[in-house]
């Protein structure tokens, strides 16, 4: 069980119910998503090693959370999640690994939060839900918004090498990634 600041006190851990499962070994949508910088990124143009970071919504401090967020399991903690790979990004650039975030929030939600959070990589935005339905991503809903859970996809190139499924400490998934990745080197 998470000891993390961000895992609320009586909620029960997130289980590992294999929603995830079926996606090692596969290769990425050819999608074009849009980036919270006004750019698009064709996914099928993905080379080396990638880390795609898939979040809730990433909170505003002037707006509030959504209706019963605090009940759902797995939903707080994207903005420590960002910020643990803000924090390393520096490393993953050292060793050749890019960073991309993903969620169903749009592009001006993403725009703001890369700004006030200073984060040095991109924000993909899915609110079409075409990657998350492409993969068969698990989701959950909130305030009549279907969300995707929580997910860390590590790939080379367009293929999927693993998931971090589910993230139980959203604050500790960028160095759990890091070290997937560097016990995995070829």
């Amino acid at each position: 069980m998470s000891t993390s600041p961000w895992s609320l006190p009586g909620l029960p851990p997130l289980p590992d119910d294999g929603a995830c499962d079926h996606l090692p070994g596969r290769i990425l949508p050819p999608l074009q998503l849009p980036a919270h910088d006004g750019t698009m990124l064709d996914l099928a143009g993905l080379r080396g090693l990638t880390i795609l970071f898939v979040h809730t919504l990433i909170g505003r401090p002037d707006r509030p959370n959504p209706p019963d967020w605090d009940q759902i399991p797995g939903a707080h903690g994207s903005t420590p999640q960002a910020l643990g790979y803000r924090n390393l990004h520096g490393t993953f650039q050292r060793e050749g690994i890019a960073i991309l975030g993903l969620s169903a929030q749009d592009s001006e939600a993403q725009l703001e939060a890369a700004t006030r959070l200073d984060l040095p990589f991109p924000l993909l935005s899915d609110t079409e839900r075409s990657f998350g339905n492409a993969l068969g991503l698990p989701r959950f809903t909130s305030a009549g918004k279907s969300l995707t859970q929580r997910a860390t996809l590590i790939l080379r190139d367009t293929l999927i090498l693993t998931v971090l499924y589910p993230v139980p400490d959203p604050a500790e998934d960028a160095g759990t990634a890091l070290s997937w990745l560097r016990s995995h080197r070829s």
